[in-house]
């Protein structure tokens, strides 16, 4: 049995420590984030683990942020940055600087018997400077009013969903079906192959302009797999989420 949570309180942090962890590590948690699509490769990951070692109630790994390469390109990144990023002229240019100076946020996760403890807010606020570099962003679909993020330093702007987005999620409604499935992709896919031939024929279209945004799925067959891909992209992400490291200016 764990403890409770009263005591838990009493424990953090001065019992409790943060360091890097290892890709197995993250796998013990990673069960329990709302997102099932994978993520990219981790440049960083972070473990908060108890310093008291005779608790065997206390799991070894309560919680873990993972760190990763950045996007190549949002629009969001270039107005909260000034244009910065867009100074270089060319595609391979830019991309390297935004390799040399940007990270990105991909996971955080805490066990969810140890929530409503402040362990979040803590492991963000802790690891974002361990990282070391002048920025750190991450895209979420939690609301912009969720106070998590910006209590641990992040800064906010919304994020309006590309017309791509809008065409395909609208296509799917035209159809009958809606995005609502994206917790039930098996359920998804069967109505989607009940569709007659000429709905089916309109929707592909869509789908295959929508998938050309993706590097290497374009051509994906009309299986399950490709209606998780489909579902695990909607809704857009409708937060744009920046931290900039105080001891590092990303213009030098």
């Amino acid at each position: 049995m764990f403890i409770r949570a009263g005591l838990l309180r009493m424990l953090i942090p001065k019992n409790l420590f943060i360091s890097k962890g290892t890709f197995t590590e993250y796998k013990k948690l990673e069960r329990y984030h709302y997102s099932k699509q994978e993520p990219g490769p981790f440049t960083h990951i972070f473990c908060i683990r108890p310093r008291i070692k005779n608790y065997k109630t206390l799991p070894p790994i309560i919680g873990v942020h993972t760190i990763g390469m950045p996007l190549p390109d949002l629009r969001p990144r270039t107005k909260a940055t000034n244009e910065f990023f867009k100074k270089p002229k060319s595609k391979s240019e830019r991309l390297k600087l935004v390799n040399k100076k940007i990270r990105y946020a991909s996971r955080i996760i805490i066990n969810p018997l140890f929530h409503n403890l402040g362990l979040a807010k803590w492991l963000i606020s802790e690891t974002l400077p361990m990282v070391g570099f002048p920025i750190i962003e991450t895209l979420t679909h939690i609301d912009y009013t969720n106070v998590l993020c910006v209590k641990a330093g992040y800064k906010v702007f919304n994020t309006p969903s590309p017309a791509y987005y809008t065409k395909l999620c609208n296509a799917i409604r035209k159809t009958g079906l809606t995005v609502d499935f994206r917790l039930l992709p098996e359920t998804f896919h069967k109505r989607l192959e009940m569709l007659s031939p000429e709905t089916r024929l309109e929707l592909e279209q869509e789908i295959h302009q929508f998938l050309s945004r993706f590097h290497g799925r374009y051509d994906m067959p009309p299986n399950l797999e490709r209606s998780r891909f489909i579902l695990s992209k909607i809704p857009y992400p409708c937060c744009y989420l920046i931290w900039f490291n105080p001891e590092m200016d990303f213009r030098r």
